[in-house]
């Protein structure tokens, strides 16, 4: 891969060389809910994966497909891309990410976020995972596609045993995608009304802590954490998120 002067990432993907193992490679977007609103932003998460211990990305380029009479991007944002130069440009119903840096990143959680934002239409938007390719490796790549789905009431009895209705303008919390398999990654979305501290965590069935995935400030909007779900054995679990005046959780399965 060559990198010119002007910051732009340019190159082919080339054949492995003869008696290279393939890498084996998940590349996850979950199912978003966003609102029909086309002056609210809509992120995206796009997840990457490899059960190949000390396996590192240094360039790369992935193509995704979306309806461009759907939802417009506006954004593609490099969160887990290895520093160095990266460019994005948009086709027809797609768009195509090549990047290169010179300290590699592990292939893990959320590689790269999409911005979008509403077009036209009332149902789901699917988001998919066209094409993938990693250090000139031969990749054998499994592909989970996802969408952008608008928010619905969603009532849950939370790890206490309390029933919550979640209405637009208060806190909601999703996880994507779900059911998942261990070891695969997960997304957490959550939206705040306004600037405050929360804590996210993890429960078991019992309401046990097992893990704090978040606590800090976060300002107002849709918010996503990725986490991969490794430690966690097959079975039923909470996620929730605790603000000073609200609280909401989601349920989580967990499969082998």
């Amino acid at each position: 891969t060559n990198v010119p002067g002007d910051g732009h990432v340019t190159g082919e993907r080339n054949g492995p060389s003869p008696g290279r193992d393939v890498i084996p490679i998940a590349m996850t977007i979950p199912v978003v809910r966003g609102e029909y609103n086309p002056e609210r932003e809509i992120y995206v998460p796009v997840c990457g994966h490899t059960v190949v211990d000390g396996y590192l990305v240094y360039a790369g380029l992935i193509t995704l497909g979306y309806s461009e009479q759907r939802v417009r991007l506006l954004d593609v944002e490099p969160v887990g891309l290895p520093a160095g130069a990266w460019e994005w440009a948009t086709g027809e119903d797609r768009v195509t990410v090549v990047f290169a840096g010179s300290e590699g990143r592990p292939l893990e959680g959320c590689l790269l976020r999409l911005v979008l934002a509403w077009r036209s239409g009332s149902g789901p938007v699917p988001i998919e995972v066209l094409s993938v390719a990693f250090n000139e490796d031969l990749l054998d790549v499994d592909l989970h596609p996802g969408a952008v789905r608008f928010p619905v009431v969603v009532r849950f009895t939370d790890p206490a045993g309390v029933d919550t209705r979640l209405e637009r303008g208060e806190i909601r919390l999703s996880a994507c995608p779900n059911p998942s398999r261990r070891g695969s990654p997960m997304a957490l979305t959550f939206s705040l009304a306004g600037s405050q501290p929360i804590e996210l965590t993890l429960h078991d069935v019992d309401g046990r802590v097992l893990s704090v995935l978040a606590s800090a400030w976060y300002p107002p909007g849709e918010h996503v954490i990725a986490w991969n779900s490794r430690e966690l054995d097959a079975g039923t679990y909470f996620a929730r998120l605790r603000t000073p005046s609200s609280t909401a959780a989601c349920r989580i399965l967990s499969m082998p």
